[in-house]
């Protein structure tokens, strides 16, 4: 509220971190900018971080050589979205809303590397041993073709 002039420059440093890590080349839009600006961001910077990093998730099945643009965005940006997934994760436990969170991050991995445990491997940050592990506690079930 107070630094809304912060704003678009904390979201451009957020999306070169998030960009550099993923390999990503996502940009925002003059609309998202706007869009950004006038949100009221209760969360303050963390929000706006997690924002940022659940948006380049959610689009991560691009081909990152591609330059995208963070375009019409919901003004709300989902936080009042009943269809969103996110607001389900407030009615569960921390522990019940991050392994259901893991799960669908690791699925979406899975589809987008076609089951490729050495590129999820790499885009996840996890070792391939951790990531067996981590989809045995989950019950993800991977096709062994």
């Amino acid at each position: 509220n107070e630094r809304r002039e912060d704003i678009i420059p904390i979201c451009n440093y957020y999306l070169s971190y998030f960009n550099k890590n993923k390999k990503f080349n996502f940009h925002l839009s003059k609309k998202s900018a706007n869009q950004l600006e006038i949100y009221d961001w209760p969360g303050n910077i963390r929000q706006i971080i997690n924002y940022i990093e659940k948006t380049i998730i959610l689009n991560q099945d691009m081909n990152s050589k591609s330059d995208y643009t963070l375009s019409g965005l919901p003004i709300d940006m989902g936080e009042n979205d009943d269809n969103s997934t996110s607001s389900t994760y407030f009615a569960l436990s921390l522990k019940e809303a991050r392994q259901n969170f893991e799960k669908e991050y690791l699925l979406s991995q899975i589809k987008r590397f076609n089951g490729n445990i050495s590129k999820i491997s790499e885009f996840t940050g996890m070792e391939r041993t951790a990531l067996y592990r981590k989809f045995k506690s989950l019950n993800i079930l991977l096709d062994n073709k």
